[in-house]
């Protein structure tokens, strides 16, 4: 049974015999939302009482140092059960954000810190494809930074996710590394600056993630300040839908019919690659074969060139948001101007939660604009 599976029984499960989540999750079919538009994208906002646990959080040394960390198999609620991952448990989130909200926790009692385990992270996001994976610094919305874990939620929710397909397809990204096959994108005009690596390897997409970490830390030791999320996005061949954002004709490779052939004869299984002796047009070719580990998706001829990509079985989109303040003055302000917002992944993504109805109701998208530019980096 894969992990995916597991989820689902896991969700069946917990909901059937706890019933404060029950509650929580079923509160969120009926959840307020504000939206405030900009120049093609927008950001949510959620009435969330729930959340309060989290937004209202105190992460004071000295307040964690006295209470019993939630985390911890043996502070968790009698209750709540798990699903056992290499060194981490699967657990739904009681208070939830997202429709399918998941936190995974080291069993192990350990600081929140990402550059050792960041490869678990990929692999989580692997295994579950329909969700996001996304990792809060300790100064930045973890409500446990003295216990490492990630969080995930299906990958839809999060705005984001479409936001940033639908702002590369109009031409809204900036290439600012590649090396291979791994590209890393910035967000241009997207009120605060988000970097995406793309890549369909694992140890590359660590090292370009690790080039943009090791240029941000300022103390040996200490953690840069940032929001993470990694989504895997698998891709499929021979006319089923793939989960690969479409080629722009900037990706696309050109090649001669001869270097095409040799590449693909090098790359393919030995059973196909012997079979090629013309590249031809890719609808001719893949009419003819059916691939597994890789497929040509745009295939045209002009002349004696041929226009090819080739893809993997998937590939992994790591955004990266470095961040500027752990919470905005308006947290802590107090009468009409106070907004219990604190900002972690899912804001710093665009989908503010407020516990507190009052402030959901007063806050405006010049109060977004000023909480996003306090918590998170401007490219200007």
């Amino acid at each position: 049974m894969t992990i995916k599976d597991q989820v689902n029984e896991l969700f069946e499960q917990q909901l059937s015999v706890w019933e404060m989540a029950r509650n929580n999750f079923e509160g969120l079919k009926t959840v307020q939302i504000r939206e405030f538009d900009f120049d093609g994208f927008a950001v949510k906002v959620q009435f969330n009482p729930a959340r309060m646990v989290s937004s209202g959080a105190k992460v004071d040394a000295k307040t964690i140092a006295q209470r019993k960390c939630f985390l911890c198999a043996a502070n968790r609620p009698e209750v709540q059960r798990g699903i056992e991952w290499r060194d981490y448990d699967i657990l739904i989130n009681p208070f939830p954000i997202f429709t399918r909200h998941l936190t995974i926790p080291r069993r192990e009692h350990v600081d929140q810190q990402l550059v050792p385990y960041i490869s678990d992270m990929f692999d989580l996001a692997r295994e579950l494809p329909d969700f996001v994976v996304f990792y809060n610094g300790p100064k930045c919305g973890a409500s446990a930074p003295d216990h490492m874990h990630f969080q995930a939620g299906n990958a839809d929710f999060l705005p984001l996710v479409g936001d940033y397909f639908n702002l590369k397809q109009a031409g809204r990204t900036e290439l600012v590394d590649a090396v291979g096959a791994t590209n890393t994108y910035l967000l241009n005009n997207y009120l605060r600056v988000v970097y995406c690596i793309e890549s369909a390897d694992a140890d590359a997409l660590k090292e370009a993630f690790m080039k943009l970490y090791n240029s941000w830390v300022k103390e040996e030791g200490v953690e840069p300040m940032m929001n993470v999320v990694c989504l895997y996005k698998e891709s499929t061949v021979n006319g089923q839908q793939s989960m690969i954002e479409p080629l722009r004709p900037a990706d696309t490779l050109t090649l001669s019919s001869s270097s095409l052939q040799g590449i693909m004869q090098a790359s393919l299984p030995s059973a196909l690659a012997s079979s090629v002796s013309s590249p031809k047009t890719g609808e001719e070719y893949l009419g003819q074969h059916t691939l597994t580990s890789y497929s040509v998706d745009t295939f045209h001829k002009t002349g004696e060139e041929c226009l090819c990509q080739q893809s993997a079985e998937g590939k992994w989109y790591l955004f990266v948001i470095p961040r500027g303040a752990f919470r905005p003055w308006q947290y802590t302000a107090e009468g009409d101007k106070q907004l219990l917002v604190s900002p972690a992944t899912v804001e710093v993504s665009g989908l503010f939660i407020t516990p507190v109805k009052e402030h959901f109701e007063r806050i405006t998208k010049e109060d977004v604009v000023d909480i996003l530019t306090q918590c998170t980096i401007n490219k200007e």
